[in-house]
């Protein structure tokens, strides 16, 4: 009986499935498991790919998850209280939070819009502030700066006592604070009207301080001149 021979690289009789993209295909060996190169390459590239893609998406939930959580602890307390809240946050963030840090500068929550609710406290982006929003319209409203420069600053120490605040730039609401009296703070600057009153009265104790030196002089030089 004779047999037949193929001739070497004629294709197989039985086609395969490339299980990168799912095409058919006559291999030429029988150990030929891809269509070609290109999906044999892709397909290591994921296999490799598949440990760090699964501790990423961990990682981003737990990013975002923490993210919802701390602008409902900000949001669900004592509108007297927040403040204090979101300064404790930010001294966490410059202190030891790392976290923390990548939430408040992250550019998804400082940038979100209506067009994405799921990012906002109670889905409501027309009432309440990310809570990277609300930590940058505090630092715009009391040191004057956003707050990427704020956290740069403050840990590298060059955070400056006192910055010029611009009244001509509307940055927001601090967290809810319409419903209360706002707080002196050692970052506002006075207004025009009360500063103008300051200066007015230290130029009137100036006066009445120099007039009292020049009498004392006065009198100082008449003892000397009957003496």
């Amino acid at each position: 009986m004779t047999t037949t021979k193929k001739p070497a690289g004629s294709p197989s009789a039985a086609p395969l499935c490339c299980p990168q993209c799912n095409e058919e295909f006559h291999p030429k060996r029988k150990d030929k498991k891809y269509c070609s190169p290109k999906c044999a390459k892709a397909a290591t590239r994921n296999a490799s790919r598949g440990g760090r893609s699964l501790e990423q998406k961990v990682t981003n939930e737990i990013h975002y998850c923490r993210a919802r959580d701390l602008a409902d602890m900000l949001y669900t307390a004592p509108v007297t209280a927040r403040l204090g809240i979101m300064k404790a946050m930010l001294d966490a963030a410059t202190e030891h939070d790392s976290g923390l840090r990548r939430i408040l500068t992250d550019p998804t929550f400082l940038k979100a819009s209506p067009e994405t609710p799921h990012l906002f406290h109670r889905r409501a982006p027309g009432t309440y502030k990310t809570i990277s929003q609300a930590a940058n319209a505090y630092t715009q409203k009391f040191h004057g700066i956003s707050i990427q420069t704020y956290l740069k600053d403050t840990r590298s120490g060059t955070l400056k006592e006192y910055h010029e605040v611009s009244r001509k730039v509307d940055f927001g609401a601090v967290p809810m604070l319409t419903k209360i009296r706002k707080p002196k703070c050692w970052h506002r600057p006075l207004s025009d009207d009360k500063n103008a009153e300051a200066s007015a009265q230290l130029a009137s104790d100036m006066e009445r301080v120099q007039r009292a030196v020049d009498d004392a002089q006065v009198r100082a030089e008449g003892l000397l001149e009957a003496a």
